[in-house]
């Protein structure tokens, strides 16, 4: 993959505006969401980044498919001050990795620890500037439980992955006490009333805000985009991250964190 005199990628999509800076946080949330990044920017990477947490778990595991898949690029959504981006090149020095964030605060950090800024884009992940099907690899950690349609996201990542597309996220089946957990079971996946019971929950906002750690987050469950996988993707597997305990037992309600792979072409 080659990058032009400005530094762009060629399979950025022309016929979309990348924001100046940031395109401002249109609504409540992402306002919010934007000031907290911003605040936090410098000391992210000490609260976030830690070895053998349950994104450094997943990102091995995808390493384990750049051979199979042949991979000779990513794209990683939400990357933050580049973790995803560090991760390839210091164990895959050959694939070409490109980050995407809304925040330019965190990609100003990034930068600043290392990461190119010829191979970040400051832009919306529901909208992403990428041609289709241009990218081998789209990967996503801990985005989606911050953004408030995640399957939009999903989707956007589909259509510009070739190959495959790999998801560390939160399970919140597995998160709480286990009355918790099959009352969400029962609520969210078989009745089908999770926005309202977030409508309740949140006081009408659909969102919740921890200050000084996550800021704004919304329940979400890995589970609830398998089915927006499946319409494009060959073979849909989950893997879990954390809170593992036997495998041969693990389920929807032992594990906090999973990785999903999404397969848009069959593995030999």
């Amino acid at each position: 993959m080659r990058e032009s005199k400005r530094g762009r990628c060629w399979f950025v999509r022309a016929d979309v505006n990348l924001p100046s800076e940031v395109k401002r946080m249109s609504n409540e949330a992402t306002k919010k969401l934007g000031e907290h990044y911003a605040s936090i920017a410098d000391s992210y990477d000490v609260m976030f980044v830690h070895r053998g947490d349950e994104h450094d778990v997943a990102l091995n595991l995808i390493s384990s498919y750049v051979n199979i898949l042949r991979i000779k690029n990513v794209l990683d959504v939400g990357c933050g001050t580049g973790r995803g981006q560090k991760h390839f090149l210091g164990n895959h020095p050959s694939i070409y990795a490109i980050g995407v964030d809304i925040s330019f605060e965190l990609l100003k950090s990034g930068v600043k620890s290392g990461v190119s800024q010829n191979r970040i884009v400051c832009s919306d992940a529901a909208h992403l500037p990428f041609k289709d099907d241009s990218v081998d690899a789209v990967v996503s950690l801990g985005l989606l439980h911050h953004v408030p349609d995640p399957n939009r996201v999903v989707t956007e990542m589909m259509r510009v992955a070739s190959k495959a597309v790999f998801i560390s996220d939160n399970n919140r089946y597995g998160i709480g006490s286990i009355l918790k957990r099959l009352t969400k079971l029962g609520l969210y996946k078989l009745l089908r009333m999770g926005k309202l019971v977030d409508y309740i929950r949140t006081r009408g906002k659909m969102y919740m805000y921890s200050e000084g750690s996550e800021g704004v987050f919304y329940s979400y469950s890995v589970f609830d985009s398998i089915a927006i996988l499946r319409r494009t993707a060959k073979k849909v597997l989950a893997i879990p991250t954390k809170g593992v305990g036997d495998l041969s037992t693990v389920s929807i309600l032992k594990c906090s964190h999973f990785l999903i792979r999404a397969f848009k072409e069959v593995i030999s």
